[in-house]
């Protein structure tokens, strides 16, 4: 869905089944986890047009909505174009599973999927704690909203998000390079915030190694001028 942050309003949607094509039949695992039901992706499209179909939508809306996405690379600025980034709760969908299934079936993933801001990261820097799960995080929220919004009204100025962002994939295995951009939040999210450095803390979300695995955080101990300065590596 497109969300306007301004106003809280759902403005546009894209909804669409995959049809499985290594095990078309469903399993009751696979049925009972998700809701899916066997009849709802017999007639859809695999994942490939499914990606071109949804890419299609996404450009249409760029060029109604005249929205642009944070992608780290410098792109011509218009008074006219309004910001727009992917938010999942925890990175596994865009970080793990499209990004593999793309490279095990041979699709390119959609650059703009490269990037996005990680809800669940963002709620822990919020709210300080770990949340209970999306349904947790958002009882919590709504039932703490209007106590916050003072609280909120102060500190929107200092207020980033950490934008995920997945460099183009490569052949070899190293592990994954990530990088951060910050990027104003949207102010639909009435939250307080916790406006210590996250990674003097220790609390800043680990990036995925190529592998799926969270990368291990680890400080630099040798003397030299990168004494001290903190580096990601694959736990393997």
């Amino acid at each position: 869905v497109l969300l306007n942050t301004l106003t809280g309003e759902i403005e546009c949607k894209f909804h669409a089944y995959v049809q499985p094509q290594e095990h078309p039949v469903l399993s009751e695992f696979c049925m009972e986890l998700t809701g899916i039901k066997q009849a709802q992706v017999d007639e859809e499209a695999p994942l490939k047009i499914c990606l071109s179909q949804f890419c299609k939508w996404i450009h249409k809306i760029q060029q109604q909505k005249k929205i642009i996405f944070a992608t780290g690379v410098s792109e011509p600025s218009t008074s006219a174009a309004k910001l727009c980034a992917f938010v999942t709760w925890s990175d596994w969908d865009l970080g793990v599973c499209l990004e593999y299934e793309c490279k095990r079936k041979q699709l390119l993933k959609p650059m703009f999927l490269n990037s996005w801001i990680d809800l669940r990261a963002t709620y822990k820097l919020f709210c300080r704690r770990k949340p209970k799960g999306l349904s947790g995080a958002l009882q919590e929220v709504s039932l703490k909203g209007i106590h916050l919004v003072p609280q909120f009204s102060h500190q929107q100025k200092k207020q980033t998000f950490t934008i995920h962002e997945e460099k183009p994939a490569s052949s070899d295995c190293s592990p994954r390079k990530s990088s951060c951009q910050k990027v104003a939040p949207p102010l639909v999210l009435t939250s307080a915030v916790n406006l210590q450095e996250p990674w003097k803390s220790g609390k800043m979300t680990p990036p995925l190694c190529k592998c799926g695995r969270r990368s291990k955080r680890l400080v630099v101990s040798n003397n030299g001028p990168n004494h001290g300065r903190v580096f990601y590596c694959c736990p393997i």
